[in-house]
């Protein structure tokens, strides 16, 4: 008689159904950890790891110092107490640690500090509307020393007797964009808090950044997350890194990269809407399938990985946390010239229930597990990504103003490359929609038409999507 049953039972297994096995195993351990909160650590030596997005920022840096300088502004009509908003912006550095925290080496690894100061410092400026780009792209231009300066500064532009502009220059080493909201949110209680003679509240939630850092290092393994690489290899295998995207110049010249704003009009952000909405999938799903079918026709490629970004903040402590979570996620698709839009569209749905079924893998993780080297002059796996937001930023009071954001489309750093051959993101407001190409071109000359007619491409590439009855990849 068998003293073991489950051996004997393993033994019968087959070497897919124990490789099943042991991903599920994996997927109940992550599971498991994920309903662990993130304790407090205190360092002995003050330094804390980066988290693996951080690092792969960090590396970014050496070769592009401004690289991740991300621009946001505020548009605040009405009557504004400056005393106050300087107040209520050193409050935001004093109550989020990672806002204070510095970034050195040591022999080549990086880590990360928190510093003591907490005034950040705010000038203020008298322009016209029409000097305040130029002012924002200069503040862009300076790189941040990471081992020594507060990574994020501003400055305030008074443009009318009611009108300013409050730009900021974040370092996506402390701030992503869903950060950045949770950062709005405590500006507003400061402003308003201090406006009333009150102290705003300083209570934070369970667990700091840094603290994340240490429980992702400890915690997400190349042993623990066996079971993800094993799905990343599966999905991306045979699809070639590189996207070959057509140039007029040799690798040996200089390329230039510019950003242009592309509008789509109302009537086609309602077809938009309404296409996914019969298709019974996201706006995203739709504009990625044009996306790639725009690739396919500059490429002729049959096989692409267009890249994504996800939130990731996969641990409930982490929702209230002000840091950079972010995490770029590869989608492999499989285009040819006779492929109905409508499976493209399956196709695309289907990489991206995948992808952000399995993003609690660290993008760095999945270039490593398939063995892309990490290499300065392009990035690895996802040379072209898309984003899309559902929603502008809300506008907000700050007492008797009101605060407009406007940063994210109109205000991006100029050297603001990271490597990518190109970038689509498209955001929603009200009843139209914004795009954003920014692509390489290799002629200073044609960045304008160059830029426009790729744009234009995807409009008419998903106009055509919309209108035909059974478009083809080939027709769109």
């Amino acid at each position: 008689m068998d003293r073991d049953p489950m051996r004997s039972h393993l033994a019968q297994l087959t070497s897919e159904q124990r490789e099943q096995l042991r991903r599920e195993l994996q997927r109940r351990q992550i599971e498991k950890w994920l309903q662990q909160p993130i304790e407090r650590f205190t360092s002995p030596d003050g330094r804390y790891p980066l988290t693996f997005a951080q690092e792969a920022i960090w590396l970014d840096c050496q070769i592009e110092p401004t690289a991740y300088n991300d621009v946001r502004a505020l548009r605040i009509v009405g009557i504004l107490n400056t005393d106050i908003l300087r107040r209520a912006l050193d409050m935001l550095v004093e109550m989020n640690p990672i806002l204070r925290v510095r970034v050195g080496s040591v022999d080549g690894i990086p880590y990360q500090r928190l510093g003591e100061d907490h005034a950040l410092p705010l000038t203020l400026e008298r322009m016209s509307e029409g000097e305040v780009n130029a002012a924002v792209w200069r503040l862009a231009a300076q790189p941040f020393n990471l081992e020594h300066d507060l990574l994020l500064r501003a400055e305030l532009y008074q443009t009318g007797e009611t009108v300013h502009v409050l730009a900021m220059i974040i370092h996506n080493l402390v701030c992503d964009g869903a950060s950045l909201a949770l950062l709005y949110e405590q500006l507003k209680r400061n402003y308003d808090a201090l406006l009333h003679d009150h102290m705003p509240d300083f209570t934070v939630s369970q667990g700091d950044y840094v603290d994340f850092s240490v429980w992702q290092r400890a915690t997400l393994s190349d042993e623990a997350l066996k079971g993800e690489a094993t799905y990343w290899k599966d999905a991306l295998e045979g699809i070639p890194t590189r996207l070959d995207i057509p140039s007029n110049v040799s690798d040996s010249e200089d390329s230039q990269q510019t950003l242009y704003q592309h509008p789509l009009n109302a009537a086609l952000t309602v077809k938009l809407r309404s296409f996914a909405a019969n298709q019974n999938v996201t706006p995203f799903v739709v504009l990625l399938s044009a996306y790639a079918a725009l690739l396919f026709r500059y490429t002729g490629q049959e096989q692409l990985i267009v890249g994504t970004t996800a939130a990731n903040r996969y641990h409930p402590d982490t929702a209230e946390m002000i840091g950079f979570f972010t995490n770029l996620l590869p989608l492999p698709l499989s285009m040819s010239a006779e492929l109905p839009f409508a499976v493209l569209i399956r196709q695309a749905q289907a990489a991206v229930l995948a992808a952000l079924e399995h993003q609690i893998m660290p993008f760095a993780k999945i270039a490593r597990a398939i063995q892309i080297e990490h290499h300065a002059d392009v990035r690895p796996l996802a040379q072209t990504v898309i984003t899309y937001k559902d929603s502008a930023p809300p506008s907000f009071a700050l007492g008797d103003a009101v605060a407009t954001p406007v940063g994210c489309i109109s205000l991006w750093c100029k050297t603001h490359s990271q490597r990518y051959s190109g970038r689509c993101a498209v955001q929603k407001g009200g009843h139209t929609a914004r795009g954003q190409c920014e692509l390489i071109t290799f002629d200073k000359r044609l960045i304008r038409p160059y830029n426009d007619l790729r744009c234009g491409h995807l409009t008419t590439i998903g106009r055509g999507c919309f209108l035909l009855p059974t478009p083809i990849v080939s027709s769109t």
